[in-house]
């Protein structure tokens, strides 16, 4: 600084402390930002002596910039001055024209040769997370139908699996999901199809309970508590553990702003609109004839083509299990039953 003249010394450091500022810039007016001081910090060290030069300098920063005199830290080095800053973590929807970035990545995410990720295992679907909001409407698909056991894991490939129909080809496809489930989550965000397919696989579940409220209580109830103790029981270094409260919640007992949980919140939506089916058809059967009206009683009958079609599916594997069959002959019967019992 002693290179230049008191006028100017401060807009000469201050340009210097802009170098460390980070090259990526950033869109702070976004919605998703939040000013944080935990989320970064500041450092400028120096050798911190009584010359008259230190001390210049000092009042450089503290009082012509405006540096804070709890950043400022004493070095040994002599010679050197070092400036730091550091940044927590950030959504990267944050950093301005990322969208220009996503054609780039794209190439090198599928070049053969690429060193975009060290790490084969991980899967990275897009360089832009999806939208919050989006993300909240598909948990509240996704996790239920992994509690109910639509989504079932193939053990050989290690995927989340679940069939569904094709319209563009019109036959039935398999597809698959991470078994992390916020990789599967934003797998099924780039998906349009495949989320629209998994709701609707949700959404005859659910019709097929409102016919037959009793299976309610006597049989999903019961694997949304098998979910549960799943869930619960979920070790530590599990990639899916930090998602385990927004899943299944936390309870009152060890945390006293307890949180529902996605899985109790479906539970408990269902079972009141499961009670309230319940009693439409009670009241339906115990309606008493009108003078001159001819009333049948019937059983109601309900179509049911997906429990039709998972028990021939679960005799089907159990022939291919038992090897009374081959794995040409378990796809042609496979697909005789999709054809056979339509959704």
């Amino acid at each position: 600084m002693q290179n230049y003249s008191l006028a100017v010394r401060s807009t000469r450091l201050a340009q210097v402390i802009q170098e460390a500022e980070p090259l990526l810039r950033l869109n702070l007016t976004d919605p998703y930002f939040r000013e944080d001081p935990a989320k970064s910090s500041k450092l400028v060290g120096f050798k911190d002596t009584d010359e008259l030069e230190v001390r210049q300098f000092k009042t450089l920063l503290t009082q012509d910039i405006g540096v804070e005199p709890s950043v400022l830290k004493a070095t040994q080095a002599e010679d050197e001055i070092l400036i730091v800053n550091e940044y927590a973590g950030f959504p990267l929807r944050l950093i301005s024209s990322l969208a220009r970035m996503r054609n780039p990545y794209l190439r090198e995410q599928h070049s053969p040769t690429s060193f975009l990720h060290n790490d084969y295992n991980a899967s990275f679907p897009d360089i832009i997370p999806p939208d919050a909001r989006k993300m909240e409407e598909l948990e509240d698909v996704f996790y239920p139908c992994l509690a109910l056991g639509l989504l079932e894991k193939n053990q050989e490939n290690k995927q989340l699996e679940f069939q569904y129909h094709d319209r563009l080809r019109d036959n039935y496809t398999t597809a698959s999901l991470n078994t992390e489930w916020s990789q599967a989550l934003e797998e099924l965000a780039n998906r349009k199809e495949m989320t629209e397919a998994l709701q609707q696989l949700l959404d005859n579940e659910i019709a097929v309970i409102e016919g037959q409220p009793e299976l309610w209580d006597n049989n999903y109830l019961v694997k949304l508590r098998q979910f549960v103790k799943e869930v619960d029981e979920l070790p530590e270094d599990s990639a899916n553990y930090p998602y385990k409260a927004a899943v299944v919640g936390t309870s009152t007992s060890t945390n006293p702003i307890a949180k529902e949980g996605i899985i109790n919140r479906f539970r408990r939506k269902m079972t009141e609109q499961f009670k309230n089916s319940s009693i439409q058809i009670k009241n339906l059967g115990n309606k008493k004839a009108i003078v001159g009206e001819i009333v049948v009683d019937s059983p109601i009958v309900y179509t049911d083509n997906r429990a039709k079609r998972r028990l021939e599916l679960e005799r089907l594997k159990q022939d291919l299990a038992d090897d009374l069959m081959s794995e040409e002959e378990y796809e042609r019967e496979k697909q005789k039953i999709f054809a056979q019992y339509p959704l």
